[in-house]
């Protein structure tokens, strides 16, 4: 794989192993489905407030 970047490595990481902990901290932890999740969702948020801003 020659063209990668996080949303890529992310996005294979929650389709092989949703379920799997993808970070821990605190002693709490979140899988990789809802990391990939959340993640989409804040770049959505992000990607629809610099369009709101772009006038």
């Amino acid at each position: 794989m020659t063209d990668w970047n996080f949303g890529l490595i992310f996005k294979a990481n929650a389709k092989k192993a949703p379920h799997r902990p993808a970070q821990i901290h605190a002693g709490k932890s979140q899988d990789w489905g809802t990391f990939h999740q959340r993640a989409n969702a804040l770049a959505a948020d992000m990607l629809a407030a610099e369009s709101v801003g772009a006038s």
